[in-house]
């Protein structure tokens, strides 16, 4: 999905083979998404795992705004993004998401890994979320991991996926390929283990310049 006047992902050729590429016009706040058609993932099916690379290839870092994690929407349909970092405080616009948040208008300018469960901000804090010293270049690609195990339930029986308790796990890894910094936090959520998620990338324009991002893969 995308706003409008701004170019949806797709695929295009490149000398590395194939990638996924969007674009935004120059207007403020526009985004563009991709995620998978349907709500198909749960940690209650098992261990959850996603990895992509991604890189800004034109615009300015200082004003690209990136959520990469997985989220209880196909799509936002062109709304903003899951979630928006201002300063020190989070906004989330999505029910349940959980990933990495890089925001330019956040005091530090690095990934933080975040998450929502059922309208409920976690509330850790926000030096504990933060990836200190590992944020995206232009033109220079960046990775991240995502995977969510459960904890099991006592009462539940070897063999049985079980449908209450658990915590969810998340070990959240971003790697900046440029410098061969990674950066890697380990929480365990409020995220439900029954929760429908589909892998979900939004990228916003935080400023009034053109930006294209490409996607190598999502795993």
């Amino acid at each position: 999905s995308s706003d409008g006047g701004n170019t949806a992902f797709a695929i295009v050729a490149d000398a590395q083979g194939p990638l996924v590429q969007g674009a935004t016009d120059t207007d403020t706040n526009d985004m563009i998404e991709i995620g998978y058609h349907l709500l198909a993932w749960s940690v209650q099916h098992g261990r959850l795992c996603m990895e992509t690379r991604v890189k800004v290839s034109v615009g300015a870092i200082t004003s690209a705004a990136l959520n990469i994690g997985f989220n209880d929407d196909v799509l936002e349909d062109s709304n903003t993004l899951p979630v928006e970092l201002s300063g020190t405080t989070f906004t989330s616009n999505s029910a349940t998401w959980i990933g990495v948040v890089f925001d330019p208008d956040a005091t530090n300018d690095d990934f933080h890994a975040f998450w929502v469960d059922d309208d409920a901000d976690t509330t850790t804090a926000i030096a504990d979320l933060r990836m200190t010293g590992v944020a995206p270049v232009l033109n220079q690609w960046f990775g991240v991991e995502i995977e969510l195990s459960a904890n099991p339930p006592a009462t539940v029986a070897e063999g049985e996926a079980g449908t209450a308790g658990g915590a969810v796990v998340a070990t959240i890894t971003v790697i900046q390929e440029s410098t061969g910094i990674r950066a890697t936090k380990r929480f365990t959520t409020s995220i439900d283990r029954n929760a429908l998620l589909t892998p979900h990338i939004a990228f916003e324009n935080h400023g009034a310049v053109a930006h294209t991002v490409e996607i190598d893969y999502i795993y």
